[in-house]
């Protein structure tokens, strides 16, 4: 339970501090929705839905790591497996997701990724996984 209530409370920060990057993540992820669990027709229009957000936070806290769109696609299924188990699917579904994902650490110039040259900055991280 530690657990859940320290990744809310890093999310809330995530969100608060890259508000927009957070978005753009979990759109990413509603409109792909690998685990068929959004059940929404347009993601932009929908009411905030959170099913992807835990997912969406771990995911970008560990977006300054990766250099390539195949350490973004690592990291997506990493963060999958971790939150829904090894039968996740095929690997390659993933690879639209984190396709869209490396575009969009690429275009914002703020986000913290080696891309961008921003690595030096860091995100909240949990202290036990």
């Amino acid at each position: 339970m530690k657990d859940n209530l320290e990744i809310k409370k890093i999310n809330k920060l995530l969100k608060n501090q890259y508000r927009r990057m957070f978005r753009k993540v979990e759109l990413v992820l509603l409109t792909n929705d690998p685990m068929s669990i959004a059940h929404i027709e347009d993601p932009e229009l929908a009411d905030h839905p959170d099913e992807y957000a835990p997912e969406t936070g771990t995911i970008i806290r560990r977006l300054p790591t990766a250099v390539s769109p195949n350490d973004v696609l690592e990291i997506v299924i990493q963060e999958f497996t971790h939150w829904f188990g090894p039968e996740i699917g095929r690997k390659a579904g993933y690879r639209p997701i984190a396709d869209d994902i490396w575009l969009i650490c690429k275009k914002n110039t703020a986000w913290p990724c080696k891309e961008n040259n921003n690595a030096s900055k860091s995100l909240p991280t949990l202290h036990q996984r």
